[in-house]
This record gives C-alpha cells, structure tokens and sequence, in this order.
C-alpha cells in the first residue's frame, strides 16, 4: 500500500504540473498577479486529480483581471465547467478575502481535473502558513499518513464543508494521527463535530 499510495502521489504530480504549464496558466495569470502554485501538487500530497493556485494581485482584485482570467478559462477546449464565487466582502467567513474561480477540465487522456484559483492580495494569503508547516515539521511517516487518510475522504460530504485537507496534515503533523479511526477521533474533539 506504501509503494501504491507513493507511487500514485508521483504520477499525479507530475501530471498536475504538466497540465498547469499546458494550460499556461502562469503566463495568462500573470498578466493579472503572481501565479503561485499551492496545495498538494506542491506539497506532494496528491491523491487525486485536483490542483490548486493562489494569484497574488496588488491589493483586493479587481473586476477586469477576474473577467479576463474567466474568459480565457471558459475558451479552454477541454474546460467542462466553471463556478465563481466574490468573496471580497467575506461572505464565506471561512475562506480568505479572494475572487474564486473553480473549474472542472477535461486532459487528453479523458481524465477530468478540479481547478481551485483564488486571487487575492498578498496579505490574505494563508497557504505559506501550511507550506511552511509541511516543509519545518512534516516527517516521512507524517507524510504517508496524510496521504493514506486523504485517499479515503476522497468524496466524503463534509469534504470541504465540515473539514479540509489543511486540517488532515495538521492532524498528522502536530497530533500525531496515523490512521482515518485516529482523523474520525480528533475531528470528534475539535470543533468540526464532523461524522465520517
């Protein structure tokens, strides 16, 4: 299972960085911000087909950028869905102070993959908090367990609703959990009073 699940996170990986550069995704987003990749294709936690990236902009974004990112994401061919979400106003109080674009793209090999892009201004970011937690104190079995924990939450209701990936490495690196019976108890003991 070791070799199965690192294998995986590998081959995802690498699949998750190619298609961002295909897509070109820095090069159109930086016309608008930085283009920083975050989340598990970074971290090298993936187990499955999702990709996340903050565009840093000066400032709250503007509409213009936002629009202009969002038409040339609807033009992709293999783009199969988008959702937008304004959250300058903090409507989501548990999300950063962003524009949100998220996309459903299909690769040539037919496979679908989940976009996550927020553009923010650089003091709303909060993923160099995780890199850094992840880089400073993640161990090699902290890492396989995060990675055995999220192949089984893959699809669960409360997945990003009731908790986050963030909350599976925090569980792992700073508590020590090693197994989903382990995440089921101490998402118990949190506030999350979330079932899985």
């Amino acid at each position: 299972m070791k070799k199965d699940l690192l294998k995986e996170q590998r081959i995802l990986q690498s699949k998750a960085l190619k298609l961002v550069k295909t897509l070109k995704l820095e090069e159109v987003a930086g016309e608008t911000g930085e283009f920083k990749l975050v989340g598990s294709a970074v971290y090298g936690l993936m187990t499955w087909r999702d990709i996340d990236a903050d565009i840093i902009t000066k400032g709250l974004p503007k509409d213009a950028c936002y629009w202009r990112l969002v038409r040339y994401l609807f033009s992709l061919e293999g783009t199969k869905s988008l959702f937008l979400a304004d959250n300058r106003k903090r409507v989501e109080q548990n999300r950063p102070r962003s524009m949100y674009i998220g996309f459903y793209y299909i690769d040539e090999e037919k496979n679908e993959w989940k976009f996550d892009l927020r553009l923010l201004a650089k003091k709303d970011t909060v993923t160099d908090k995780v890199r850094k937690l992840i880089e400073e104190k993640a161990t090699e079995e902290d890492m396989l367990n995060i990675l055995k924990i999220k192949s089984v939450i893959d699809g669960h209701p409360g997945y990003h609703k009731a908790f986050s990936s963030v909350d599976v490495y925090e569980a792992c690196i700073l508590h020590g959990i090693q197994d989903l019976k382990g995440f089921r108890e101490y998402l118990k003991e949190t506030v999350k009073k979330c079932k899985i």
